[in-house]
């Protein structure tokens, strides 16, 4: 895809509201999103899971887990024992704390890289381009405050 963004069930993995995105991509929604509508929309209800690693001659690969959508089985990369993966339903549950209340609402999630993202929006503008308050979660690993 142009914009790699990813894919599930063969279309986007992109959900937004208002202005088409310069990709013309995803799945349009005509009111702000809720958590559970933005992560139905952008095709993240899945989960990932941690498998054994082994080799093509079925080696176990020792301190090394691959990381696999439930519902593609799709390997989506290799981590460390240690790692804990977060589930897209947590990072959204994350947010939906950060946007209690009327002012925030989703205007875009989707997976892009193999990542999984949502943005929501404070209402004065869209992230990163006005004086509204943005605020972008990236699997759940960081969160940036925009102005």
């Amino acid at each position: 895809m142009p914009a790699d963004i990813a894919t599930t069930n063969d279309r986007p993995a992109i959900m937004f509201t208002g202005p088409t995105p310069w990709h013309r991509l995803g799945t349009r929604l005509d009111h702000p999103a809720t958590a559970a509508e933005a992560i139905t929309a952008a095709g993240l209800d899945y989960s990932v899971d941690l498998q054994p690693l082994r080799t093509l001659n079925d080696l176990h690969v020792p301190r090394r887990k691959a990381v696999v959508r439930s519902d593609t089985r799709q390997v989506l990369g290799v981590v460390s024992k240690g790692y804990t993966p977060i589930q897209n339903r947590e990072c959204f549950n994350f947010m939906d704390q950060l946007a209690a209340g009327d002012e925030v609402a989703y205007h875009t999630a989707g997976a892009h890289s193999r990542t999984a993202a949502g943005s929501a929006d404070g209402g004065m503008g869209t992230s990163g381009t006005g004086s509204g308050m943005g605020i972008v979660v990236a699997g759940c690993r960081s969160i940036h405050a925009l102005q």
